[in-house]
């Protein structure tokens, strides 16, 4: 009876060892698994005001927030400036940022190396003499150069991506696809010539007044 006691106490020992050895190591993997947590946070909150937004400034791209390997993204982000400038031409106005809230930020690691970045900006703006207000999602892809996040892909429900694709404007963060900038993917589902024409003919036809904002 003796010998089963001193087994049994034995056992709890070695029980309790463990639980010892495996508390430390779960909070070590957890804690390594969010490391990149608040750094990519902050480059996709970077990248969205200062390159991919649509109250981005004409200017050239930040390439500090971008991947080497993020040349069909930069594309994009030129694209999408492009129909934000030539909708200004066409109606005479021009966004000016005013105010943006980061809402629902999430960070998904996808446990590849690379991570998803989702949430919702709330702008607050002037188009024109008009104030207004829109809240738009964006998706950003990340992956880790030099011991930084840097972004390789990223897509959004905001105006001018919903110039170029059809179906982006609406989408909720998770239905946000960004797969066609990725390396050995399909080529990108629009053509800008055919979007300004499209954006032209939109803005110019009843009820739009069209052409330039007096005064």
């Amino acid at each position: 009876m003796k010998k089963l006691l001193l087994f049994g106490g034995g056992l709890a020992l070695v029980a309790l060892a463990a639980a010892f050895c495996i508390v430390p190591y779960m909070s070590f993997a957890k804690s390594e698994k969010n490391e990149w947590k608040e750094p990519c946070l902050k480059t996709a909150r970077n990248f969205i005001l200062n390159d991919f937004c649509d109250f981005a400034q004409d200017k050239e791209l930040s390439t500090t927030n971008l991947s080497k390997g993020s040349k069909k993204l930069q594309q994009f982000i030129k694209d999408k400036r492009a129909m934000n400038a030539y909708r200004c031409e066409v109606v005479g106005r021009k966004y000016v940022l005013e105010k943006a809230i980061f809402e629902d930020e999430k960070f998904i690691d996808n446990g590849d190396g690379t991570y998803d970045v989702t949430m919702c900006v709330d702008f607050s703006f002037y188009d024109g003499k008009d104030h207004a207000s829109v809240n738009y999602p964006y998706k950003i892809h990340l992956v880790i150069e030099a011991g930084a996040p840097k972004v390789l892909a990223a897509m959004a429900g905001d105006t001018g991506a919903s110039w170029l694709i059809d179906g982006a404007y609406g989408n909720t963060t998770d239905k946000l696809d960004y797969s066609w900038q990725l390396q050995g993917k399909k080529n990108a589902p629009y053509d800008l010539e055919k979007a300004r024409q499209e954006l032209k003919a939109d803005l110019e036809a009843p009820p739009w007044p069209g052409g330039k904002e007096e005064g």
